[in-house]
């Protein structure tokens, strides 16, 4: 392995360019990591169904003993199965796309809700709530308070007008 440094020089600025040349023997280990990340992220997955396998049809109390007993926390146990059943994990899983994913980006992908999209009624504001959040910033400069009102009041004819 090695680490190329090269610099350029222009206009009293320093550009560092880092290039980083692996060795066939370095890609051989870095191929093999790549390899036993995938195998792992398949491995979370299999623990994850295996979990809910197990403790499908135990009650709470039952559940708990039974994490305690295989070394796993209860919120360790949630994230497992939780990471099995999401059906993006489940997608990568299918098309083979596990490489290099590790439980953190399992999590991440798990947890992953889709974005809302913005209907009118997540416009409205609660005006009441933002006239008390102004109150209570400039309670003490009555001015600049007269001076926001008569500003909206200005901003709303304008809008009329238009």
């Amino acid at each position: 392995m090695s680490i190329n440094n090269e610099q350029s020089e222009s206009k009293n600025e320093i550009t560092v360019i880092k290039s980083f040349v692996l060795t066939d023997d370095y890609k051989k280990l870095a191929k093999e990591i790549k390899g036993k990340l995938r195998k792992t992220a398949e491995t979370i997955i299999e623990i994850g169904d295996l979990l809910i396998k197990a403790t499908d049809n135990l009650p709470k109390g039952d559940k708990e003993l039974f994490y305690k007993e295989i070394g796993m926390s209860s919120r360790s146990a949630q994230r497992y199965m939780q990471i099995a059943k999401s059906a993006v994990v489940q997608k990568l899983r299918d098309n083979k796309q596990l490489k290099g994913k590790t439980i953190t980006d399992l999590i991440k992908l798990a947890t992953n809700k889709p974005k809302a999209t913005k209907s009118k009624e997540s416009n409205n504001i609660d005006t009441k709530k933002v006239a008390k959040n102004l109150y209570t910033k400039y309670r003490d400069d009555s001015s600049k308070i007269q001076s926001i009102i008569n500003e909206l009041q200005t901003l709303l004819k304008e809008a009329n007008n238009h």
